[in-house]
């Protein structure tokens, strides 16, 4: 199961001190680091963040949250996208709330073996153990999904066979240009269980689908039931 911690300020000079130390946090080497901010929409910058928490109404808390997969049973390969695991537990919070909510990010996978990544937002409302509950079990099941999806890509990978070029009979003299055989992949437009986006879904074996945008994997059959269940009509 993913870790996850919550302490909060009421500060913005805090919240500012914050971001400045999850992003500057020196490396196992002790070499001071700029890591790579990111929100909902992908990069972004200190600048964003700080006019976000001087943007941030009177009253707000600043929540500082830490999620960490379970190196041993879903981060057992130190792949799964960080950026995606934040964007989707967030999400979990976001629906419960009834709002969109904007958020900061920062990858930590330079000073521990223990891969993690930090989250700052602000919110006008308290958050209860049922809602820490909450967002542990999402990023639980994000990590799971994101280690399925990888185990069954590799699986798929390994399966394909390896087709030769064809034996074809050469005139003397004259040199053949062989391409090798490309199968095209069927694409369909679809709602992504994983981002909750209308996007390109590219069809795997027939019976997956995997987005263009976040490359999450879906059984083909559940799309009809993931547009329900989210409220989206096509």
């Amino acid at each position: 199961m993913a870790i996850v911690k919550l302490k909060y300020t009421k500060s913005k000079q805090k919240a500012k001190a914050h971001l400045r130390y999850i992003t500057h946090l020196p490396g196992k080497d002790n070499e001071r680091q700029t890591r790579t901010l990111f929100n909902r929409d992908g990069q972004t910058d200190k600048a964003w963040v700080y006019r976000l928490i001087d943007e941030a109404r009177r009253g707000a808390t600043f929540f500082k949250l830490v999620v960490s997969p379970d190196p041993k049973r879903e981060d057992i390969g130190k792949d799964l996208d960080s950026w995606r695991l934040a964007v989707q537990t967030l999400h979990a919070l976001q629906t419960r709330l009834g709002k969109p909510q904007s958020f900061v990010g920062v990858e930590h996978n330079d000073h521990t073996p223990n891969r993690h990544v930090h989250v700052l937002f602000a919110l006008r409302a308290r958050l209860t153990r049922a809602d820490i509950a909450l967002l542990r079990q999402a990023a639980t099941q994000a990590s799971r999904a994101q280690t399925r999806e990888r185990s069954l890509v590799s699986r798929t990978r390994s399966a394909r066979p390896v087709l030769a070029p064809a034996q074809v009979a050469m005139s003397p003299g004259r040199a053949q240009t062989y391409r090798p055989y490309r199968p095209v992949t069927p694409v369909v437009f679809r709602l992504c269980a994983h981002c909750l986006i209308v996007t390109r879904m590219s069809v795997i074996a027939g019976s997956f689908v995997q987005c263009a945008n976040c490359s999450g994997l879906a059984p083909a059959t559940s799309l009809s039931l993931v547009r329900k269940e989210a409220g989206w009509e096509l």
